[in-house]
């Protein structure tokens, strides 16, 4: 029992839910890159896969170990804070999962072992400095890590299909969209978690520059991605499910924009956690039914 008491424990703390988005993400990029290449090679998926999960679940546990003195007070059933895995523990779990996604990037191919070598220390560096001392930094990195994937995967097949340039600008369409709701998303949590992040001290836009900035920009993002999103359909190659895919995402953007104006910042929350869901979803059926019927 007490040994599946610590694997609970370990996890927990790779949040395999959101690994499994880290990795859908990158295979968003892979199939919009093969679609609109032509070449679809899955030798090079497997390894980029990988390399994401690994690099996405090391940056969650790290986390964790940075946060376990608030986890203690606000989130004390954490498994770190419960004594299911000591801080040492996970330390040494986080830079294993973060040194066998860099292998895993590098048995693919020097830009990929690369890439996720940055994305590694990004997401080292963020609990451990920027998350308390860097209010933007902090967002940007967060939006930007997350972003990354998709162009990770895009670049995957690029590598396979020696069509580098073409698979980062494909995938680039799909990325600048997730980073800007994603950097939304952090904007809003921002807001929602305003009366805990001032009392222990952490830098967030709302408690560097103000609720009210926080918020106007969190709407203002979310503007752009409502006028922004129809023009993959109407000036690209993508057609009528994307549209209809991404109608969700500008009618839940809406409606998370008449909720931040309200107040009702943890339902803004998840509504855009949905409308993030739908966004992928344009970006993957299209391309999924093309390459099937092809």
């Amino acid at each position: 029992m007490k040994l599946l008491h610590k694997l609970s424990g370990y996890v927990e703390l790779v949040r395999p839910h959101n690994v499994l988005v880290a990795v859908l993400n990158g295979i968003v990029g892979f199939v919009t890159v093969a679609w609109l290449t032509g070449c679809l090679d899955n030798a090079c998926l497997y390894p980029a896969l990988a390399a994401i999960a690994l690099v996405a679940a090391g940056g969650y546990v790290v986390n964790d170990y940075f946060d376990a003195d608030i986890d203690a007070i606000s989130k004390p059933s954490r498994p770190i804070p419960s004594g299911r895995v000591t801080p040492g523990e996970a330390h040494l779990f986080a830079l294993a999962l973060l040194a066998l996604g860099v292998y895993a990037g590098f048995s693919l191919s020097i830009l990929h072992g690369l890439y996720a070598l940055i994305v590694a220390m990004l997401l080292y560096a963020y609990p451990a400095w920027m998350k308390r001392r860097r209010a933007l930094t902090g967002h940007l990195t967060v939006a930007a890590t997350g972003a990354s994937t998709i162009i990770y995967g895009g670049l995957a097949a690029g590598v396979c299909c020696n069509s580098l340039d073409a698979s980062l600008l494909a995938s680039s369409i799909p990325a600048a969209y997730a980073f800007t709701l994603i950097l939304a998303r952090e904007f809003v949590k921002a807001l929602e978690d305003f009366e805990g992040d001032s009392a222990r001290g952490a830098a967030t836009i709302a408690t560097r520059y103000g609720i009210r900035t926080a918020r106007s920009a969190a709407i203002a993002l979310l503007l752009c991605v409502a006028v922004a999103a129809p023009l993959p359909a109407l000036i690209g190659p993508y057609g009528a499910v994307y549209l209809a895919l991404a109608s969700m995402v500008i009618l839940l953007n809406v409606y998370s924009i008449r909720l931040l104006v309200r107040g009702e910042y943890p339902k803004a929350r998840r509504a855009l956690k949905i409308a993030f869901g739908f966004g992928g979803l344009a970006f993957l059926a299209e391309p999924v039914l093309a390459l099937i019927l092809r």
